[in-house]
């Protein structure tokens, strides 16, 4: 018997470790891209399972097959066929052999999809690919939404990399193109007219074309015609006499090589004397379609044998050309660029997991290809120079490089401390901004880079911060949040003569005697006088009372500004202070209850004005609640219906009617949560003026930039008009608003009328 429970004990306790077994064995998942970017393998491959070891790297790339025009070799997917025969001659990546998969994408976007749907069912490491920017564009789609880097060989239009952070390319944009061709006209050439021939059957043609019309422009030339035709044209003729027509001294045609050959052709016989001049899509080729017609013309390229070298795969290149010979060299040395970016990209991952490779494209800092050194900017573009050609001896000649200019911007808001939270939508504003400058050329032709800085919510932090825009040669500064923050960097600022525009400072003494600093938004004494003259006139106040939060200056001085001026008409009955760690304001209220004022004049922060409010309608007190504009809309988080009724400044408002006003909150609220604040229309506005001043003062030059500033009399931007006083103050008018129905509305605008103040 005892033989008999000891072998149940055993088999019982057998059953019960196998069950444990099989709980604690984990399933093997199903691919995803969210899983794999969860699994990095470490990057020393001597810890590298041997399993993983013994699959090899795969990557798709799509690319056409069929479908290219007559005489236009499949030339992508031989080249990368070429790059994974070299790495793998060399050991491969991470001691494993680099396999691809070639997808034909016909040369169609419908194609392009199907391919990278094909390249996700793989389960492919990373995807090299396109040719035009329409395909790379519909196989970015379905790659960002799997999760799979995408590294495009030649797209140039710049929302191609706009489809989200795993799509990546090596070609400069077209953004960066139509700005270098417009300076190249200018500045080489010598061009003071242009005209322009416009292909407006495809996207290419037209925003290469308002690139380098904003540009030419801005740099002082001028536009004296733009013929726009399509691609089906097949009588060139009136076109061409309509340019020739134009006499100007540069043509520029932006389109593909048949119809622009055709059109240069055509444009010679009416007479055009004019230089000629297009984009990337002109190419050798040319000679064959318009013979001696090209002769001289100019465009851009990505690479020439002749222009600067770049040592990092100068051995692979000379193979390539030992085996195939220098044809389409663009699309060869972009391609060779691009295939050894994403082997470099595995590398440094240490895993062939789509995520990681992800992380480190977006991560590299100086990797030399051969048509230029790589390093992403935050939507995934090279920063990389293009080359200048000229069509010549039915050969193509280099002319120069033309490499990208930036202009350095600093932006100082806080990202620690207790404007942070608020400040967040300064920074998201400016990046917002300066995306859309920079997609139109940039400023005089010269790309707009932003150095943020954060000032930790302090007076300290605020100067250092100036200081150190200064040392790292800012251009030109945007900030701060808070009166006492800006104060801190203006008067650095204003003894390094570096221009400098507060989005949303009021304090008048901001700007005061300072003739580098400037203010978009109203100033203190103008809402004051403006909330005075709404709640007598409006709200037939005769009486109000004011508290006051004596641990902050502005709530200080906007409490005197508003006194000021509402005693010309009104009774002030009480002033009374509060500090910022109370929680229990009963004993200023018990005051408040007993005078029984018209208005109650807050003028402090969202938190301790909410609170207050709360407990005086829970004592019972029945007058209307004022704000200026240090009140926000997650007030209602503190007091949700207690707030209701009561009234506050704004410098704008997401319900603004104003075209301007209502075209910016649908741009930018599909991308950004504070959309609502005024922080983020005033920001936005204050790069666009600066970019405007420096397009005035044909210069980036910081003293020539502030005269531009000081002379601004009709700009106007979300937030309304603005013309600087003498001071480097706004003429605007004041929002009133009101907390309504769980939100802040727009009630009206008051105009205040200042007088300018002398600088001297």
């Amino acid at each position: 018997m005892r033989n008999l429970w000891l072998v149940v004990g055993l088999c019982f306790a057998v059953f019960w470790a196998g069950v444990f077994w099989v709980l604690q064995t984990p399933e093997t998942p199903e691919y995803s891209p969210a899983t794999a970017a969860k699994n990095e393998i470490p990057a020393d491959s001597d810890n590298i399972s041997a399993e993983a070891k013994g699959r090899p790297v795969l990557l798709a790339v799509i690319a056409p097959l069929t479908g290219l025009s007559t005489g236009v070799e499949p030339v992508i997917s031989a080249v990368v066929d070429f790059c994974a025969e070299k790495i793998n001659s060399s050991g491969g990546i991470l001691g494993r052999k680099v396999e691809v998969l070639h997808l034909d994408n016909h040369n169609t976007p419908l194609g392009s999809k199907r391919a990278a749907e094909e390249a996700v069912k793989a389960r492919v490491s990373a995807v090299i690919g396109g040719r035009n920017s329409s395909d790379v564009m519909a196989m970015g789609v379905v790659l960002q939404e799997a999760g799979i880097p995408l590294v495009a060989a030649s797209a140039s239009n710049p929302q191609v990399t706009r489809l989200g952070d795993y799509i990546f390319r090596v070609h400069y944009t077209d953004s960066f193109q139509g700005a270098a061709l417009a300076r190249f006209a200018r500045e080489d050439l010598g061009a003071r007219t242009a005209a322009l021939a416009v292909n407006v059957s495809n996207s290419y043609s037209p925003f290469l074309a308002e690139v380098f019309i904003e540009q030419f422009s801005q740099l002082g030339g001028q536009v004296v015609s733009r013929v726009d035709y399509v691609s089906e044209t097949h009588d060139f003729g009136e076109v061409g006499a309509k340019i020739a027509k134009a006499a100007a001294d540069l043509v520029f045609i932006p389109g593909y090589e048949t119809d622009s050959a055709l059109l240069v052709a055509a444009a010679r016989r009416a007479g055009a004397a004019s230089v000629f001049m297009g984009g990337d899509g002109w190419d050798k080729p040319m000679y064959r379609i318009a013979g001696q017609a090209v002769e001289g013309g100019y465009f851009a390229a990505a690479w020439h044998p002749r222009a600067e070298s770049y040592p990092g795969l100068a051995g692979e290149l000379g193979q390539w050309i030992e085996r195939r010979g220098d044809g389409n060299m663009d699309i060869e040395a972009l391609t060779l660029d691009a295939a050894f970016l994403v082997f470099d990209a595995i590398r440094r991952a240490g895993t062939d997991e789509p995520g990681p490779v992800r992380d480190a494209l977006a991560a590299t800092d100086g990797f030399e290809g051969i048509t230029g050194s790589y390093s992403f900017d935050r939507n995934g573009d090279p920063e990389k120079a293009l080359v200048m050609v000229r069509l010549a001896g039915g050969s193509i000649d280099y002319v120069k490089t033309q490499s990208p200019e930036r202009v350095p911007v600093a932006v100082i808001f806080a990202k620690t401390g207790n404007a942070a939270e608020l400040n967040l939508s300064g920074f998201e504003a400016a990046r917002f901004a300066a995306e859309e400058i920079n997609l139109r050329g940039g400023g005089l032709g010269r790309r707009i880079v932003l150095l943020e800085y954060d000032n930790e919510s302090t007076s300290l932090g605020s100067r250092r911060a100036a200081e150190q825009s200064v040392a790292d040669g800012a251009a030109a500064v945007i900030g701060a949040s808070w009166s006492s923050h800006s104060e801190a960097m203006a008067a650095v600022l204003q003894q390094a003569g570096i221009p400098m525009i507060t989005p949303i400072s009021t304090h008048p003494g901001v700007t005061l005697d300072r003739d580098f600093v400037f203010r978009i938004c109203f100033n203190d004494q103008q809402q004051a006088d403006a909330m005075a003259l709404f709640a007598l006139r409006d709200l037939r106040a005769k009486t109000a009372a004011v508290l006051v939060n004596a641990n902050n200056q502005y709530s200080a001085d906007l409490a005197d500004f508003f006194i000021r001026r509402f005693r010309e008409d009104g009774l002030v009955v009480s002033k009374l202070d509060y500090l910022n760690e109370t929680n229990d304001f009963r004993p200023i209220l018990e005051t408040l209850i007993l005078l029984r004022p018209d208005v109650v004049f807050i003028p402090g922060y969202a938190r301790d004005s909410a609170f207050i409010i709360r407990q005086a309608r829970s004592m019972g007190l029945g007058s209307i609640f004022w704000g200026g504009d240090g009140w926000v809309e997650n007030m209602y988080e503190y007091a949700p219906s207690e707030i209701e009724g009561s009234y506050f400044t704004g410098h704008w408002h997401v319900d603004n009617p104003d075209p301007r006003s209502r075209d910016f909150v649908a741009r930018y609220a599909s991308g950004n949560k504070l959309y609502r604040q005024s922080l983020a229309a005033l920001t936005y506005d204050s790069v666009f003026l600066l970019a405007d001043a420096m397009r005035r003062a044909a210069s980036t030059d910081p003293a020539a930039v502030r005269d531009a500033l000081a002379a601004t009399r009709d700009f106007i931007g979300v937030t309304g008009p603005v013309a600087f006083d003498s001071n480097g103050d706004p003429d605007k008018p004041v929002g009133i608003l009101r907390f309504d129905r769980g939100r802040a509305g727009f009630e009206k605008s008051v105009h205040s009328r200042l007088p300018g103040r002398n600088r001297d």
